[in-house]
């Protein structure tokens, strides 16, 4: 298949790999600045997946720059900030029939896309492995809580549309599963994300650091109450049941797979990038207010991540 990976960090750079492992024509949207590199060196992958080292079919910094424009799916890797600009840029030169999917952190990644492309061909997936940018086009795959889920919001696509994408990764030795409510796994990943991502880069530590000391232990509570008390009120279905459930699934489950690993959020913050943020505890915040539900813990952390960020930004406080 003819396949465009729009963005390639530490996830875009997996994908790539992989997919032209499998046989099919890849082209990689990256940023102008290491656009020479990827050209030239291609993207390489380690981890718990093997090692693989491929050039890719094109490499280009603007989707005008393309060659051939017949993707059959378009993947998208980009940071949350930056959804809203590569869904208009997708939009202006995808063909009707093509696919696009969306694999975010965050809330609202899938509204911000659909206002510029079909939802009757957007697929969004959750992304539960760890992998760490190495530098241009590639990454490190050091660990996988659980496989990829994969399915649309409103089930607007087939089943069988749905089925045949569920292959198609797995052939490329991705472990994916569909569902019929994948918004349910969304917020699995947003609570995740919401606790860990947001804490290791604020404190500058991995998941098993923070699950080791009881005052983090006792935040990553707090938030997760708050986060399961705003889904219950918005009527949002949850992977399990009540709140017990699943900080015991986030203890003993969840965050043992991932201990070692470098949160994204951090990655961004050492390379003096923007975080996710505002689409994790910040929704977060946003939606209590509209429901009503009151997020303390989610707001502090907020302020005291947007604050670190534009430190690391701008060398201000402000």
């Amino acid at each position: 298949m003819n396949v465009l990976v729009y963005g390639l960090g530490a996830l875009g750079s997996v994908y790539a790999a992989l997919l032209k492992k499998a046989g099919h024509h890849v082209t990689a949207m990256v940023r102008p600045n290491i656009l020479d590199d990827v050209q030239k060196q291609g993207v390489h992958v380690q981890g718990i997946w093997g090692e693989h080292h491929y050039l890719l079919d094109e490499v280009v910094a603007s989707l005008q720059d393309c060659v051939r424009r017949d993707w059959e799916l378009i993947i998208v890797t980009v940071k949350s900030f930056a959804i809203t600009d590569a869904a208009k840029a997708i939009a202006a030169v995808r063909s009707p029939d093509s696919f696009v999917l969306l694999t975010q952190n965050g809330y609202g990644n899938y509204e911000a896309s659909a206002e510029h492309i079909p939802e009757k061909n957007l697929l969004v997936s959750t992304v539960f492995f760890g992998a760490e940018s190495l530098g241009p086009g590639a990454s490190n795959v050091k660990a996988m809580a659980e496989e990829i889920r994969l399915g649309s919001p409103g089930n607007r696509i087939s089943q069988a549309e749905i089925n045949k994408w569920i292959e198609f990764f797995r052939e490329a030795s991705m472990p994916t599963q569909p569902t019929d409510q994948i918004m349910k796994y969304v917020w699995g990943k947003i609570t995740f994300n919401s606790v860990i991502n947001s804490l290791g880069a604020l404190l500058e530590t991995t998941p098993g650091m923070l699950v080791e000391n009881p005052n983090a232990r006792e935040l990553m509570r707090r938030l997760i109450v708050e986060i399961y008390s705003l889904l219950i009120t918005m009527g949002q279905q949850t992977i399990c049941p009540d709140v017990e459930s699943y900080l015991s699934v986030f203890f003993n489950k969840l965050v043992p797979h991932m201990k070692n690993h470098c949160v994204s959020m951090l990655q961004d913050l050492r390379r003096g990038r923007p975080t996710e943020v505002d689409s994790l505890n910040g929704a977060i915040v946003r939606l209590g207010k509209r429901y009503g539900v009151s997020t303390p813990t989610n707001e502090m952390l907020t302020h005291l991540l947007k604050t670190k960020e534009s430190i690391v930004l701008t060398g201000r406080a402000d």
